[in-house]
């Protein structure tokens, strides 16, 4: 799954892999037992080298960080910055569309014969992760698998089976939004391509061992808006943007943003995203510019 939430609350008791399995068997995840202090920082740059001594230690890094933490930083990814800005942008001008222009693309209101499952917008405090929340201050718009298609061709491409297939919906007044989409989703499933072979290394599988189970993804691209809240709400006042979980794909990708900043504010000083350690202590995920956050869940 990938995400590209502006600001994201999130956390996780980190479903990890057990210690060395017997190759050729799926992993049941367990929660570790780590209290790490940090997450780790992963170069991705031997995931596309020639040496297969450089990914096995690429791999070697990323099973100890998905066993240890749950989750990591990518950088040296390979989806440019001008991808990320084009889609930020474009993200920037949909949520500022009116909420009455927005709520007819939510999947309650389409008919079956567009959508037939979760993709388009979903409004703000519309989901609850947390039963015992009041509602997540976030807004979204979720897209799954779609051939990069030329503007006047059919607006969407049903290429799975289950809970994650259906078509996309686009805005028909929203000009470069759907090209702009489907060029950082389509980035994000190659980067994809490129992990699962390393996750089978980590698991002593060959390097191919996901290649004809992964042919036909079934990824979502969730773009969330979390709104500002004033900073003179204290904590206990606060909304939270989305409420403590845990996920269950078998990774997950996140590039944060600010959408709006005072010439005061900074990433940092924002947060947004922290997970939970062994020991109860949340930690947050500092903004490191230019890298994805990366949480890996369960194979």
């Amino acid at each position: 799954m990938t995400g590209l939430p502006f600001i994201t609350d999130m956390a996780d008791p980190h479903l990890v892999l057990p210690s060395r399995p017997a190759p050729g068997f799926f992993l049941a995840s367990r929660r570790t037992e780590s209290t790490f202090e940090e997450i780790p920082v992963i170069d991705f740059t031997d995931a596309r080298s020639t040496d297969p001594a450089k990914r096995r230690a690429l791999a070697d890094l990323i099973r100890d960080a998905s066993i240890n933490v749950g989750f990591f930083y990518l950088k040296n990814h390979g989806i440019s910055e001008e991808r990320v800005a084009n889609v930020l942008e474009a993200s920037k001008r949909f949520f500022a569309l009116d909420i009455s222009t927005k709520m007819e693309l939510q999947p309650k209101k389409l008919d079956i014969g567009k959508t037939s499952n979760f993709k388009g917008y979903t409004a703000l405090l519309q989901e609850n992760v947390n039963p015992a929340g009041q509602g997540d201050l976030h807004e979204g718009f979720d897209i799954g698998w779609e051939a990069e298609l030329p503007s006047d061709a059919p607006v969407f491409t049903k290429t799975t089976s289950g809970a994650m297939s259906g078509t996309n919906v686009w805005p028909s007044n929203l000009p470069g939004f759907k090209e702009a989409v489907l060029a950082y989703y389509h980035d994000a499933i190659g980067l994809g391509k490129l992990l699962f072979p390393l996750f089978a290394l980590a698991l002593d599988l060959s390097e191919d061992f996901f290649d004809d189970k992964t042919t036909r993804p079934a990824a979502i691209m969730r773009i969330l808006h979390y709104p500002p809240q004033s900073s003179n709400v204290d904590a206990e006042g606060r909304q939270i943007g989305i409420g403590e979980h845990t996920d269950y794909e078998a990774s997950m990708m996140f590039r944060r943003e600010i959408g709006t900043l005072t010439e005061s504010a900074s990433l940092d000083r924002v947060g947004g995203l922290q997970v939970k350690n062994a020991a109860g202590k949340w930690l947050d995920a500092v903004h490191i510019p230019e890298t994805l956050v990366v949480k890996y869940v369960m194979i």
